[in-house]
């Protein structure tokens, strides 16, 4: 399965899968290509490496604790075929590494949020 690309830009490109993308970043003057990888087994590799090809940095959003999550598979990918396309260092934003609570509140301070991924886009952005 192919990966799609859902926003087109030359900012840094948050990888999700299967999460919404953070739509009020435009709104706070940042742009990002979004790809939605859509399945993890098969990867499709060439398009995150693409992806990073235009836009020279990395962003993965996932819901997933921080540890073992499928977005340092992404970012060994990209560390390890294309380095030289990087221009800054890569990022990941996840949920923090405790189990996931039951009730909202508490979920709602483990689970990455759009103003924590904006925030990471940003920084990034000016790195």
């Amino acid at each position: 399965m192919r990966a799609a690309t859902s926003r087109s830009s030359r900012s840094p490109p948050p990888c999700r899968w299967r999460s919404p993308p953070p739509s009020s970043s435009r709104e706070e003057g940042v742009s990002a290509e979004v790809l939605d990888l859509r399945c993890l087994v098969p990867l499709d590799a060439s398009a995150v490496l693409a992806s990073v090809a235009r836009t020279s940095r990395l962003v993965t959003v996932e819901e997933n604790p921080y540890q073992g999550g499928w977005g340092a598979t992404v970012a060994a990918l990209v560390a390890d075929e294309g380095f030289e396309l990087l221009d800054a260092p890569i990022r990941r934003v996840a949920a923090a590494c405790v189990p996931l609570p039951f009730a909202d509140a508490l979920e709602d301070q483990v689970l990455p949020t759009v103003g924590s991924v904006v925030d990471v886009v940003r920084r990034l952005a000016a790195y």
